[in-house]
């Protein structure tokens, strides 16, 4: 730092008899005139014109001049230490906030970003909720139709019987009908005119027509016989067809049965996957929301230390140019008074 005293000229010269209290006073009189309000340059200044000078100026019996002069080198120590803890004091503040204003702004990165990510896990849970239930709607019609399929299974099957039965009575009738119509006819063509025409009446005679043995109608026996065959063959043939149409139906049903079971099973296996990852995306935002926290607390800390710190720093950051000068001031005063207590001239 400048040191006006540096630019001042002046001559160290001996002492005569009259000259140690005017230099006594000359040197009090350098230290009042330093600027400000620092008391310890008046108490010094009283001090030394409180000092008893030495009646022989070449000999300081009492070493009140050099009592005097060590105080000076004191305070001129004090001041440059307060110089140094100024430059530290300042250095360390621009360190401090620096360092602190770099966290915080460190912490608040952290936080906006846990934030987000706490919205997107937030909007992904609303999204799988939404997934969940459309998907619980879809399973639910799916049974539905599984149990109308089922009832309509089991409506064709009751309906498949109950048509059975009655195709199985019909053509039961039939073949006894066959059966009975048959045997009736077989035993007609065995039977001879006499036989016939004394089984019909003994009275009449036969038929002047019929030569030979009477083998009855044996045409119309046959006609009848086939119609009944015929009748017995449809019945079969619309069983057959019945029953076909029975095992298609069963086979169909098994079908849409088992793909039907396996798309719930397919939709409920995802709803337990998504349910799983709205599990691991609820536990993230819990450990998120705690470092928010956690960061919000150090955040506020390290904003509490630049609040704390903030009136020094700004002090000292807007006063040190003013500290400086006033420091080199003092610090002329003091190297005036001891040069002039060492016998110097100031012109």
């Amino acid at each position: 730092f400048k040191k006006s005293f540096d630019s001042q000229s002046f001559v160290q010269v001996g002492m005569s008899d009259s000259e140690p209290k005017k230099r006594l006073a000359l040197a009090a009189s350098a230290l009042k005139q330093i600027p400000g309000n620092d008391l310890r340059f008046s108490v010094l200044a009283s001090q030394i014109l409180m000092a008893r000078a030495p009646a022989d100026h070449a000999v300081d019996k009492n070493g009140e001049f050099a009592k005097i002069i060590g105080a000076i080198d004191k305070m001129v120590a004090a001041l440059h230490a307060e110089e140094d803890a100024d430059i530290l004091k300042k250095d360390n503040c621009d360190k401090e906030r620096s360092s602190k204003t770099a966290t915080a702004k460190e912490f608040s990165k952290d936080i906006d970003k846990n934030n987000a990510r706490i919205e997107e896990l937030t909007s992904s849970i609303a999204s799988h909720n939404e997934q969940i239930k459309g998907m619980a709607t879809e399973i639910s019609e799916l049974q539905e139709d599984l149990r109308d399929a089922k009832n309509n299974r089991e409506v064709q099957h009751s309906e498949y019987q109950a048509s059975r039965l009655d195709d199985m009575s019909a053509k039961s009738l039939v073949e006894q009908a066959y059966g009975v119509l048959k045997d009736k006819f077989d035993s007609l063509a065995g039977t001879s005119l006499l036989e016939t025409r004394v089984s019909m009446d003994p009275g009449a005679p036969p038929p002047e027509t019929f030569e030979g043995e009477y083998k009855g109608a044996q045409g119309a026996s046959k006609g009848i016989l086939a119609i009944l065959e015929t009748i017995k063959e449809d019945i079969q043939h619309d069983m057959d067809k019945s029953k076909k149409e029975e095992d298609d139906s069963v086979a169909a049903y098994a079908a849409y049965k088992l793909a039907n079971e396996k798309t719930q099973q397919e939709k409920k296996d995802l709803v337990g996957t998504m349910e799983g990852q709205i599990a691991d995306f609820q536990e993230e935002i819990g450990n998120k929301k705690d470092e928010v926290g956690a960061d919000t607390n150090s955040l506020q800390g390290t904003l509490d230390v630049l609040k704390e710190i903030t009136p020094g720093c700004d002090f000292i950051a807007t006063q040190i140019e003013t500290r400086v000068d006033n420091r080199n001031a003092e610090l002329d005063g003091l190297h005036k008074a001891k040069a002039i207590l060492q016998g110097a001239n100031f012109r």
